[in-house]
């Protein structure tokens, strides 16, 4: 039996202990602290990260299907949670052990592997939303379908535990719409863009009123609107994405205005050459061929973005 082996079979122990008991006293004992700690000094290296970087290395393995020693950290978690309720003085308890039990809970929720517990859910859930986060950036580069899909799926198992008025409810389903667009532009799938343009309305409908906000809301509704255009060919949808561009362009107030501005250009083209609605223009019956005098000096950077990962 390996080290990792005997210290879970120790954890699991206290478990069967306090299944036995229908009470957390068995966990009040100094050793079962102990036998936490053990465990978790020989588990996966990854919860030594923190910030970006953890959520960042957490995503590439929940992309991979390689998250760390599930069934350890469940135990542990459940352990770890137990002494924090026996102790006698809660804040005494070592900090550094809950935050490995609050990362066992989030290795466990990504897996799809029993549960967390109730108080804790929402900071699990708030600790998902940055690793289903770095995962949509990475989506930006990577579209390959089966990362795709599994970052629909987190995205959507967050959001069905996510409250009606929580406050980052709005920008969770425009992650969502952000990604089933990428999936519906790599893959062609009806379905996908539908998702999209469902997902982008919700968090249009769900979003702050501030200019800015939801200024992105828009961009978002009417990047999938586009998308679903060049699957289905709805005019229908080009005509409402360049409804809502129009109102992302008005709102001059928000700093981006432009991206507005940029994307009604870009689906107003695409309606020209279509055939679709233009206006009548008469040649003026004297060219005007004054120079064209700038009023500022024009900007000799040039900027390639996009308005569907634009974050709020």
């Amino acid at each position: 039996m390996t080290a990792y082996d005997e210290r879970l079979a120790a954890v699991k122990d206290w478990l069967r202990r306090i299944d036995a008991a229908q009470d957390v006293s068995p966990a009040a004992s100094p050793r079962a602290l102990e036998d936490a700690a053990r465990l978790a000094a020989v588990l996966d290296g990854v919860d030594q990260l923190d910030g970006e970087d953890y959520f960042r290395e957490l995503g590439d393995r929940y992309g991979r299907g390689d998250l760390p020693d599930v069934e350890a950290r469940l135990a542990l978690g459940w352990l770890l949670w137990f002494c924090l309720h026996a102790a006698p003085d809660p804040r005494a308890m070592d900090k550094d052990l809950l935050v490995v039990a609050g990362k066992s809970f989030l290795v466990c929720f990504l897996a799809g592997a029993g549960s967390a517990p109730e108080p804790w859910l929402p900071l699990v859930i708030d600790a998902a939303h940055g690793v289903a986060q770095a995962l949509t950036a990475r989506t930006e580069l990577e579209r390959e379908p089966v990362l795709l899909a599994r970052t629909a799926a987190l995205w959507r198992r967050i959001l069905d535990l996510t409250p009606a008025d929580h406050p980052s409810r709005a920008m969770r389903l425009g992650n969502l719409s952000v990604v089933h667009c990428r999936i519906a532009e790599r893959t062609g799938d009806r379905d996908s863009a539908d998702k999209a343009v469902e997902s982008a309305r919700e968090a249009m409908r769900a979003g702050a009123a501030e200019d800015d906000e939801h200024v992105v809301f828009l961009l978002n509704y009417a990047a999938a609107l586009m998308a679903r255009f060049h699957i289905a060919g709805a005019p229908s949808d080009l005509d409402e994405a360049i409804a809502v561009c129009r109102d992302a362009a008005g709102r001059t107030r928000s700093p981006r205005r432009f991206l507005g501005l940029s994307n009604l250009c870009v689906a107003l083209r695409i309606r020209y050459e279509r055939g679709g609605r233009r206006k009548t223009w008469s040649r003026p019956s004297k060219p005007d061929v004054r120079p064209y005098r700038p009023s500022r000096p024009a900007n000799p950077v040039a900027a390639c973005i996009s308005a569907t990962s634009a974050q709020p």
